[in-house]
């Protein structure tokens, strides 16, 4: 069962119909704050990021890695790029962790308006519309450096 499987099936112990909840509901210390931190914030807002990503980890039954930790941050709070291979090849870095958290919010603040330029729409699933909501800075960023690690693989192929 993959970890995402683990974290919707399992009964959250602070009464949240699923785990998944625990991100949504204030029975379990969600903070407000949660819902607006993106890349423009990485660098002041550091130890509330990590903070995240512990109560976002400990809402898994098995041990999660990074990889896993950021990418359901990404998803569900579309404030962290997903650590993944490519990402971490493409932007230099290994684990989430203070240091990186800054280089993304430095990254931001010297290529905002390329960034925001790239902030597209979502799209409604049903009608195909754009919906209100655009594309975290952070999934801008994620999109980037993804690419950048793909091509630098294929080059050394």
């Amino acid at each position: 069962m993959s970890g995402t499987a683990v974290l919707l099936s399992a009964r959250c112990p602070n009464s949240c119909a699923r785990r998944q909840d625990c991100f949504h509901d204030r029975r379990c210390g969600r903070e407000p704050r949660s819902w607006e931190f993106d890349a423009h914030c990485l660098a002041t807002h550091t130890p509330d990021v990590l903070a995240l990503s512990r109560r976002v980890r400990r809402a898994f039954t098995i041990p999660a890695s990074d990889i896993l930790v950021t990418k359901t941050m990404l998803g569900v709070f579309g404030c962290v790029p997903a650590f993944d291979r490519y990402f971490r090849l493409g932007f230099g870095c290994q684990t989430l962790c203070s240091g990186a958290l800054v280089r993304i919010g430095t990254f931001y603040r010297e290529d905002q308006a390329a960034t925001d330029a790239h902030r597209v729409f979502t799209l409604d699933l049903d009608s195909g519309r754009n919906t209100d909501r655009r594309y975290s800075r952070a999934k801008i960023i994620d999109m980037n450096f993804f690419q950048e690690g793909f091509n630098r693989e294929r080059s050394r192929s």
